[in-house]
């Protein structure tokens, strides 16, 4: 644990009340002063504020937390920790803001932890988009359990995964391509244009996904004029007379 002596805690408290406020006009050079003030303590300055004020229903207080962090990372991973083991809603959120806005090293173990334990899809969502900041890949190995999630954000968190880092699920991406949602389909294109794929894996797609999208992907990114004749042979002369004008082949 970080302990800071009281002359110190009262330092913190003082410049935090300018620290957190919003950043904007004549304030701007005071509240950044503030800040410094408070990053000049280190990692034990940051454990502080982080403990103690993360817990509030504050937004200008956790923006400001997140700006600090933005500054010095590594200051924060310790208080973060600390307020990720906990079950309090509005500190647990706040905690999740601020790993989700900035990668903060060493959260990943904990964040996986912390995902397990959730059974509301908006709470998963909020968990995955941490993770994503956070980098590493310990995540993959549970993704399966999401891919098919009746929240449409935690199947969108999921394909964005597969793109950056659970490449061995990528297979599951084509047929998320079929998802009911648009976000979650255009996040499989993404992450598909991510790791690229190859005229077997395309033409067997064509099998089982709209049409619609396979030109969205191309679109997106088309490797060669090869892949525009996969789909001119399988579509109607309208549909791919409409995408051939949008579509510009490497």
């Amino acid at each position: 644990m970080i302990i800071l002596l009281s002359l110190d805690t009262l330092l913190i408290d003082s410049l935090w009340k300018t620290a957190k406020k919003w950043r904007a006009g004549y304030d701007v050079e005071m509240v950044d002063s503030a800040r410094e003030g408070i990053l000049s303590f280190g990692e034990r300055g940051m454990y502080y504020i982080i403990t103690k004020y993360l817990w509030k229903k504050d937004r200008l207080g956790t923006r400001a937390i997140r700006d600090m962090c933005l500054r010095k990372p590594e200051y924060c991973s310790s208080g973060l920790k600390e307020i990720l083991k906990s079950k309090d809603t509005i500190a647990l959120k706040n905690a999740l803001y601020v790993a989700s806005e900035v990668q903060v090293p060493g959260l990943e173990k904990i964040l996986i932890k912390v995902l397990k334990r959730q059974k509301k899809g908006v709470w998963i969502s909020r968990v995955m988009r941490a993770i994503q900041k956070s980098g590493g890949s310990e995540v993959c190995p549970i993704l399966p359990k999401y891919f098919n999630h009746n929240y449409t954000y935690v199947r969108m968190r999921v394909a964005l995964l597969v793109g950056e880092r659970c490449k061995s699920y990528k297979k599951r991406l084509w047929a998320m391509l079929k998802d009911s949602v648009f976000v979650v389909r255009d996040a499989a294109l993404r992450s598909l244009v991510s790791l690229g794929f190859s005229k077997e894996e395309f033409k067997k797609a064509t099998t089982f996904v709209p049409l619609t999208e396979l030109f969205k992907l191309l679109y997106l990114k088309c490797p060669s004029e090869d892949y525009l004749k996969i789909l001119k042979s399988k579509s109607d002369s309208t549909l791919y007379n409409f995408w051939k004008n949008h579509i510009n082949c490497d």
